[in-house]
């Protein structure tokens, strides 16, 4: 399961339950575009079909990988290390964009920023995950094709009230 687990009006960080440990993803308020940009909470499976649905794939092996694949990927070890700082020292959350597939009409999901902390999230069987996208309509098709059940999505300045001054 993912769960917010803390929220500032800095940053918002997530758990994520894997297997045999826990790790944590974040999100910050930056000083431009929070109202724009949005967090999705997303199921690996669909996440996975929509990867695959991709018309030009920049790492094929990648998104149509398996767990031997993404652990011989070069940067994996970056993740690994990234992972390992726990709690106080969250990896960031990957962008995702989301577009319909003119090929086929259907969705399909690139990766603009975060491909490693993906496969390497995905190689350790996380069943769901947030990830960012950078505007509402994506963020919408995104939901609708891998949207973790009952979730919803949200502006980084609305989940962490950005515009606020202390």
């Amino acid at each position: 399961m993912t769960t917010l687990i803390e929220k500032s009006r800095a940053r918002a960080t997530f758990e994520l339950n894997l297997t045999n440990k826990k790790v944590y993803m974040s999100v910050d308020c930056t000083n431009f575009m929070n109202e724009k940009r949005f967090v999705v909470v997303i199921e690996t499976k669909s996440f996975l079909k929509l990867w695959k649905n991709e018309p030009s794939p920049l790492s094929r092996n990648l998104n149509f990988g398996n767990i031997e694949n993404w652990k011989r990927d070069r940067k994996y070890p970056d993740a690994e290390d990234g992972f390992s700082f726990g709690r106080n020292n969250p990896v960031p959350l990957a962008n995702i964009v989301c577009y319909i597939n003119d090929e086929n009409n259907l969705p399909y999901i690139a990766i603009s920023n975060g491909v490693t902390r993906t496969i390497w999230l995905l190689s350790h069987n996380v069943k769901y995950f947030p990830v960012e996208c950078r505007n509402k309509d994506e963020a919408e098709l995104l939901i609708k094709a891998a949207g973790y059940k009952d979730t919803d999505i949200s502006t980084v300045e609305k989940l962490l009230e950005c515009s606020k001054t202390s």
